[in-house]
């Protein structure tokens, strides 16, 4: 428990001795609010001088220097007269020492929970409205096979939801497909309060392959879509007159972070064809071809328009904080711009913020009900520990590894970094009040964006930017017929 040394320090070790054991738990809660506020200033989740996370620090190293204090108190209140320390005095320092060690442990535990709950996930379990408050409803879900996509689809469905899983690889897919009914009746058997759904039935989700970085396979992906629908639609009709179907929501989650710089099938820089056109691509066939309901109001649970989330990140402020999106160079291949990943991932998620705040405004602006209405969304998850890093740099993969006990305490786990898109694609449209304006969304809360975004020029550049975006691919189109004609 203790150690003595004989001659005149012996009274200093024992100080030391008991300060290091007191301040132990204090020193790891110091740490970790220290960590916290390092890592998610530097990825923009919190400003550096964000004055919560400034506050935690300061109250933590006040507790670390208390412990100090009462360590000090303690020994003092064992010692006797002269050099020495007799044996009753030590049964008294030992159990005085546990007992201070216990109650600045529990303090310091406290301490760190609140600092995880209210710093990193910041939200409560999402409100469930029930396993069949989303029945009879469509939706579609891009890179549903793993991490958030997989808890969504998950989360989706427990609802209710006939979920529809775009992702490129089928054995994967098929897998997390019998993995998320699994994770489901394991939860309830848990949990059956929280997770009240008892299972998801087979039918609930459909595979359609798609590769973000191949045009051929969304255009492949969209006909795919509208086939459902059309099945949806003559197996729901109860009448002579066939109602239509729609989808009820897209959520465009899947993205790729590369280290190195490649191209695509397509001779487009893979990040901004995977995190931006590919998506760009989709919304523009599903909207083109009637499957998004594109009218409706939030008054009538029944007539509501239908929902699309695109998945951004709060690293896009590492762009938009410089020159908002790149038009110059925005496949880093001019020499305006230097590729690096985080750059243009940033890059790509300024885009996902721009493109849904464009489509908002196209559908919502200056329009009567039941007129040109979409519900609209940029989600940023949160900063969640996914498979992410597995196209990043053999130092990031490393560094992940070795350290995921310290990295997953500071992450959400991807059932947390889902409940801000279940929430804005379940909740009634009424609850909703920021559902017309492509609002970005962080914890199931509304929160203003850079200046740049908010600004004129991030409105201009929105608009810049879905015309640049329909260019791109017109411009692809072209070469791939170009192509053909020559090969004949």
């Amino acid at each position: 428990m203790m150690f003595c040394l004989p001659g005149d320090n012996e009274a200093l070790y024992r100080l030391i001795t008991v300060a290091v054991l007191i301040s132990a738990f204090p020193l790891v809660a110091f740490w970790y609010s220290l960590v916290f506020w390092l890592m998610y200033s530097y990825y923009r989740e919190i400003r550096w001088l964000d004055p919560n996370a400034l506050k935690a620090i300061a109250m933590r190293c006040f507790v670390v220097v208390s412990s100090w204090g009462v360590a000090c108190g303690v020994v003092a209140l064992c010692e006797t007269c002269g050099e020495t320390i007799d044996k009753r005095n030590r049964v008294f320092l030992v159990g005085m020492t546990l007992l201070v060690t216990v109650i600045y442990a529990g303090v310091s535990a406290k301490l760190m929970l609140y600092t995880r709950r209210k710093g990193i996930v910041d939200i409560d379990p999402i409100p469930f409205y029930g396993p069949r408050s989303l029945q009879g409803k469509f939706m579609v879900v891009t890179g549903a096979n793993n991490g958030i996509g997989f808890e969504t689809t998950r989360q989706l469905a427990a609802q209710g939801a006939t979920v529809l899983m775009l992702c490129r690889n089928p054995v994967r897919a098929k897998k997390a497909m019998d993995d998320i009914r699994e994770l489901q009746a394991h939860l309830h058997v848990e949990d059956p309060i929280r997770y009240p759904t008892a299972g998801i039935t087979r039918d609930q989700l459909i595979f359609v392959p798609l590769d973000l970085t191949d045009f051929h396979t969304i255009r492949q992906a969209a006909k795919a879509i509208g086939q459902h629908l059309e099945l949806r639609s003559q197996s729901q009709s109860q009448t002579t007159k066939r109602q239509p179907s729609y989808v009820d929501a897209l959520i465009c989650n899947a993205g790729l972070m590369m280290a190195t710089e490649s191209t695509t099938k397509d001779g487009l820089e893979t990040m901004m064809q995977s995190n931006h056109l590919g998506h760009f691509l989709l919304m523009k066939l599903m909207l083109g071809n009637g499957m998004l309901k594109t009218t409706g109001n939030d008054t009538d649970p029944s007539n509501e328009p239908s929902r699309v989330c695109i998945l951004t990140s709060s690293t896009y402020e590492f762009a938009a904080s410089t020159s908002g999106f790149d038009f110059a160079d925005p496949y880093c291949s001019n020499g305006h711009r230097e590729y690096t990943m985080f750059s243009q991932y940033s890059m790509t998620k300024v885009a996902n913020l721009l493109t849904s705040r464009e489509l908002a405004r196209m559908y919502n602006c200056n329009t009567n009900d039941d007129q040109n209405a979409l519900a609209v969304f940029a989600v940023h998850p949160g900063n969640v520990r996914t498979n992410v890093t597995s196209n990043m740099g053999w130092y990031y993969r490393w560094g992940n590894h070795a350290f995921a006990w310290i990295v997953m305490a500071l992450q959400k786990t991807a059932e947390e970094g889902a409940y801000s898109t279940v929430y804005t694609m379940s909740a009634p449209l009424r609850q909703i009040s920021f559902w017309k304006k492509g609002s970005f969304i962080v914890n199931c809360r509304e929160q203003v964006a850079n200046d740049y975004i908010e600004g004129p020029d991030g409105r201009l550049d929105a608009r810049r930017l879905w015309k640049w975006s329909e260019e791109q691919l017109s411009a692809c189109e072209n070469d791939k017929d170009a192509g053909e004609k020559k090969e004949q």
